[in-house]
């Protein structure tokens, strides 16, 4: 093929387009009340769904219990296997209880801390550089580049009393 030939079927791939930019009506945009309110109503709504779920989850428990508990065979098999618990927490509390055992779980408990310390600093260290350079991924030392996630949860702040 000579170089004319080659332009021309390069040339037929390439196709013409138009931008076409949709302008939001005033009808689809939210104003920032209104989107706080939708988004106000929309964790209510799970905070709900969620309290419904936790609420429908124990009476089937129960049922299930009740089922496993009417079984001979599976009543039997379970108290084998909280003897078989018992005994080996109690062995697992005796070699712990050596010096050797002592050692090793506070050396455990500290490598956890710090564990959770780095996690922690870690997190917030994120943060701040998706607040300074707007990215949401960061690339490790290794060369993996990596999505920056954060989680977050509501924890009871009050006990409201419902009397």
């Amino acid at each position: 093929m000579d170089d004319q030939t080659k332009g021309k079927n390069n040339s037929d791939n390439v196709l013409d387009a138009e931008i076409v930019e949709e302008k939001a009506s005033s009808e689809t945009s939210m104003s920032p009340v209104d989107d706080l309110k939708n988004i106000e109503n929309l964790i209510n709504t799970n905070i709900s769904k969620i309290d419904k779920l936790q609420g429908g989850i124990k009476p089937v428990k129960e049922m299930l219990e009740s089922l496993l508990d009417a079984d001979l065979e599976y009543a039997e098999l379970d108290q084998k296997a909280k003897e078989a618990a018992k005994t080996k927490t109690m062995k697992k509390k005796e070699l712990v209880d050596t010096t050797n055992g002592r050692e090793l779980n506070e050396k455990l408990k500290s490598l956890k801390s710090e564990l959770r310390e780095a996690k922690e600093a870690l997190s917030s260290y994120l943060q701040t550089y998706q607040q300074k350079t707007g990215f949401s991924e960061y690339e490790g030392p290794d060369g993996e580049l990596r999505q920056i996630v954060f989680v977050a949860k509501l924890i009871r702040k009050t006990k409201l009393n419902f009397d």
